[in-house]
């Protein structure tokens, strides 16, 4: 079911940001079971769980690249670091970062960096939660300064990389708000409220989404993955991340059918976190500039052209 989806971050009106750099023109959760609602395990590794076979789970289809639609979102990949949950939310946040919001990290956040570590799980963070329990002495502890903070992730009772879907999309918010985007808004749906229609909208709108998942397919939840496309040939699949290092020749992109979690079907699906960095306004952004014909000498006459994409959730 839906959760805080009406609910503004500390605005009593939605505004589009003033802030410097901006690559602008001028222009707890109601969920179905209360376990899921607990904790969802990670194993704390940046490897996948035994067992798992790659070229039995991802091959494409049979049928796969036919008369369907497929459409894949210029997400980061970032390897496992202290937490499913941080480090997914660390690609959505590194690509909204490529795309228009360089707040979100020092530097370059195409490619996992220590800079983008630090803020996926700062040291005053892995100082005081990792491993979990919380260490000794008893708080105070370091100011709230990474999307692990945010979210809440390793916080007793939970174990290291531990975080409650109930947590990330508050955790997205003031992270936002942390780094100067205040009018950034996220909430939580459950599978059957969620739909692959949403899942279509929200990338086709170039916004990836974050799931919980269930990897193994024992009917329990146990990891979070970044959406970062979707494709309707074999069959309505979602695309993402796993958050592992890959095997030699393993596909970037790793696609799962769109079903909900079940005993005996992996990677089914408990439910989904939206973010919209600009909610309830417009927010332009300038993409794809070019000019033409190529200048050779000073005075030459050019052609710039750019397009504008709206990022925001408001026309």
């Amino acid at each position: 079911m839906s959760s805080r989806k009406h609910r503004l971050s500390r605005q009593a009106q939605p505004r589009m940001e003033a802030l410097e750099p901006r690559l602008l023109l001028d222009a707890g959760a109601v969920l179905d079971a209360a376990l899921d609602e607990l904790l969802v395990t990670d194993r704390g590794l940046d490897v996948p769980p035994p067992g798992y076979n790659y070229s039995e789970q991802d091959a494409p289809a049979k049928g796969a690249g036919g008369a369907g639609v497929t459409k894949i979102l210029n997400v980061p990949e970032y390897i496992w670091y202290h937490g499913c949950a941080p480090t997914s939310g660390g690609m959505i946040l590194g690509y909204w970062d490529t795309v228009a919001y360089p707040n979100y990290f020092p530097g370059d956040a195409s490619t996992q960096t220590n800079d983008v570590n630090d803020r996926i799980a700062s040291s005053g963070h892995i100082a005081d939660y990792v491993p979990t329990p919380d260490r000794t002495p008893p708080p105070p502890y370091h100011t709230d300064d990474c999307i692990a903070d945010f979210m809440l992730t390793s916080r007793v009772p939970d174990r290291h990389g531990w975080s409650n879907f109930g947590n990330v999309d508050d955790g997205f918010i003031d992270y936002s708000d942390f780094v100067g985007y205040s009018a950034a808004h996220s909430w939580n749906e459950t599978y059957g409220d969620l739909t692959f229609g949403d899942l279509k909208a929200e990338i086709d709108a170039g916004r990836p989404m974050m799931f919980l998942v269930d990897s193994d397919g024992d009917g329990g939840t146990d990891h979070f993955v970044p959406i970062v496309g979707y494709r309707t040939d074999p069959s309505n699949q979602y695309g993402c991340h796993t958050t592992w290092n890959r095997a030699p020749g393993e596909p970037l992109v790793h696609w799962y059918d769109w079903q909900g979690k079940s005993n005996g079907h992996p990677w089914g699906i408990h439910g989904g976190t939206y973010f919209h960095p600009c909610w309830g306004s417009p927010d332009l952004a300038g993409v794809e500039a070019n000019a033409y014909p190529e200048p050779r000498y000073w005075g030459d006459t050019l052609t710039f052209a750019y397009g504008v994409k709206n990022y925001g959730s408001a026309a």
